[in-house]
Parts: C-alpha cells; sequence; structure tokens
C-alpha cells in the first residue's frame, strides 16, 4: 500500500511493501529528488537492507553447522511491513520475525522504520529489536537512488557529490571464497565543497539503532 506525507514544502510517498520511499517531491515546483524505480533498470528507489548489507558467497552461511540462504540485502527489501503509526507528515512501519524468516535468519528480531517531514528533510529512523536470549548480528543500511540531474535545465556533468568536511575510504580486496583479504583495492579521497544548486530538499539518518535484548 502506497501512503503519502505532506508539509508545507514537501510531498513523500512511501509504500508499505519493504517501508520503502517511493518519492520525495517539492510542493512549490513539484521538483522530485527520488529515482522513480523503473523496472526496466532498477526497480527499486530507497531499500532497506536487512539484515545483512550486501550479497552472501553463493548466497548462503552457515549457524550452528546449519547453512541458511539470504538473498542480496537480505530479508527487508522484499517482505510487506505492517503500519504502526500514522500521522499527516510521519509514518512508522514495523517488519516482526515469522516462522518464514526463521528458516532464512535464524533470529527473532522486531524492525520499526519511521519517517518524518520537519521541513525541508526526510528524518529517517530505524530502530532493531532482538526478540531472542541469544546475541543477534545483522547489518542495516540504506540504499537511495536520486534522480540526477534534479534541477530542470541542468546535465547529469553539472552533478557532483559535496562533503561538509574531508573523507576518505579504502575498499578492502575479497578472495575467491568471499572472504576479506585485508589487502587495500582503492584509495578514494574527497575535499569538502559546496553545492551549487539552489535544491533545498535533504535526507538525513539518525538511524537509532539498538538492540536492547542483546
Amino acid at each position: 500500500m502506497l501512503y503519502t506525507l505532506e508539509n508545507e514544502t514537501l510531498c513523500v510517498l512511501v509504500r508499505s511493501h519493504g517501508a520503502e520511499l517511493r518519492s520525495i517531491k517539492e510542493r512549490a515546483d513539484e521538483t522530485e529528488y527520488l529515482w522513480g524505480g523503473d523496472p526496466a533498470r532498477w526497480k527499486y528507489s530507497s531499500p532497506i537492507l536487512f539484515p545483512i548489507v550486501g550479497k552472501l558467497h553463493g548466497g548462503q552461511y552457515r549457524v550452528d553447522g546449519k547453512t541458511y540462504e539470504l538473498p542480496g540485502h537480505g530479508l527487508g527489501r522484499i517482505s510487506d511491513f505492517s503500519l504502526e503509526e500514522r500521522h499527516p507528515d510521519s509514518i512508522c512501519f514495523t517488519l516482526r520475525w515469522s516462522e518464514e524468516s526463521l528458516a532464512r535468519y535464524p533470529w527473532k528480531f522486531v524492525l520499526h522504520i519511521g519517517y518524518a517531514l520537519h521541513g525541508s528533510a526526510v528524518h529517517v529512523t530505524w530502530e532493531v529489536e532482538n526478540k531472542g536470549e541469544t546475541e543477534m548480528p545483522f547489518s542495516i543500511g540504506a540504499h537511495g537512488a536520486y534522480r540526477c540531474p534534479i534541477v530542470r535545465g541542468e546535465e547529469f556533468s553539472d552533478a557532483y557529490l559535496a562533503f561538509d568536511t574531508a573523507e576518505d575510504a579504502v575498499s578492502l580486496l575479497t578472495n575467491a571464497q568471499g572472504t576479506f583479504t585485508h589487502r587495500a583495492g582503492f584509495h578514494l579521497e574527497a575535499t569538502a565543497c559546496r553545492s551549487p544548486t539552489n535544491s533545498s530538499a535533504t535526507m538525513s539518518s539518525p538511524s537509532t539503532v539498538s538492540a536492547p535484548d542483546v
């Protein structure tokens, strides 16, 4: 099901399948920020990655001698979430463990995904609860895809990533078994810069992650 969130600045669409943002649009001029999810290219627009980020080697992993299978990026983006709370400018969804999920991921969990509009920003919150009695390993991530260019009249070559401060990142290579070799593949450095556009809508992720029962 598709839900609409609105305030004086933005109109946002969120669907219960995957608790996924499907549109972030300026109300003043209908500028769209999110990728539309064209199935011919990539059907998602902002999937939730849980309980893994990325792919498993061979799509499998073992726990206590038993082999399990998980699709790329886990269960979050392919699951139907339940509506937990809804207001005109905010919404919260919940995904709970089931017998079906236990067959793929043998831990009992509750995943809460929330979206709230604050002026020209969409605040995203995640909360993970461990409902079992043992430690629950998990990863969680966002995979938002944005239109490029966004501003009418600009070209793709006009776009770039802007950082508030200087950043760097190192990729690690993997071996044939899919494990890290601790050898750097490449090193990326980015300098701080400011965007020349007047686009005002932003997406921030406080991403409150907790596992109180671990």
